[in-house]
């Protein structure tokens, strides 16, 4: 599945979901998450504008079956429990943004970056726990507010810090057990861990993207054990890549495969592809022409 703050074209052929603040309409979408065991997906929405240029919160995580059709919505804005982002409605302060399923029991994992905290809920939606605060401590977040989150086979749950640099392990209930810093090498320039996701083997695939397009060293994805206690590959970006709008930033979203390969979203640029274990590309997939996106979009995948 592909997302991202897009806008969607209602005269595209078969859209999973179409824009709109309506119920069961995607607005302002920062990733999507998919339950293996029966196919259903789950996407974060946040504030829209709409006709009128009137700001619209809708602050929700929405459900679809593994054929696009609606099941539910959760959320709405707002600090308290099930709540996301701010209650005065904004587009530039994201709600939820980084979202995942345990592959142990369903449960749903989100995070709030206005709010600085982690949620957890059950398949139905139901807010379950919550951990997390602002600050540099363990099992607190820095000042990013686009997070993202995976959880691997034992349901422990891994969150990018971006405002601290660096990931964040939790159990399933949000006690702290690890972290790893992503800049240790201090060069200031490559250092936000943009996005986490889980390998087949366990492995913590980490993407660090540049802060700015003179950035004297190329952006990578870092392979850590399960414990981050160990730093066992790095895949160098691709730099056949199109540098995209503002130069080569990284790759924004990343999803290994069962072989070792991965697909990538490059920052600033209009398609995802596949790559090998040693960054060459494999294959391509532009976004449909009938999708206009703004010129800093990222897409999850």
């Amino acid at each position: 599945r592909v997302s991202g703050p897009i806008w969607y074209d209602n005269t595209a052929p078969a859209p999973f979901v179409r824009y709109g603040t309506d119920t069961g309409q995607v607005a302002n979408s920062y990733a999507v998450a998919v339950d293996l065991a029966d196919g259903c997906v789950y996407v974060t929405s946040f504030g829209a504008i709409d006709v009128n240029l009137l700001t619209i919160e809708r602050n929700r995580v929405i459900k679809f079956d593994a054929d696009g059709n609606f099941l539910f919505e959760f959320g709405s804005p707002g600090s308290g429990n099930g709540q996301f982002g701010p209650a005065v409605p904004t587009t530039s302060s994201p709600g939820p943004s980084g979202i995942a399923v345990s592959p142990v029991d369903g449960s749903v994992y989100v995070y709030d970056g206005y709010n600085n905290r982690v949620q957890k809920f059950n398949s139905s939606g139901t807010y379950q726990t919550k951990w997390g605060s602002a600050g540099t401590g363990n099992g607190q977040f820095g000042s990013s507010l686009t997070n993202t989150i995976a959880v691997d086979a034992s349901g422990n749950v891994y969150v990018t810090d971006k405002g601290n640099y660096r990931v964040q392990k939790f159990t399933s209930t949000g006690t702290f057990s690890a972290k790893v810093v992503t800049n240790a090498s201090g060069d200031g320039f490559l250092s936000s861990p943009y996005d986490v996701k889980i390998g087949m083997s366990g492995n913590v695939y980490v993407s660090r993207v540049a802060h700015t397009a003179s950035a004297p060293t190329l952006p990578d994805i870092q392979v850590y054990n399960a414990a981050l206690s160990s730093l066992v590959a790095t895949i160098p970006y691709d730099t056949t890549t199109e540098p995209g709008v503002f130069g080569p930033r990284g790759y924004a979203f990343i999803s290994p495969n069962a072989d070792g390969t991965l697909w990538v979203a490059p920052l600033y640029t209009n398609f995802i592809k596949k790559i090998d274990a040693s960054g060459a590309e494999l294959s391509r997939y532009y976004l449909p022409e009938t999708i206009s996106t703004y010129a800093n979009d990222n897409y999850s995948i």
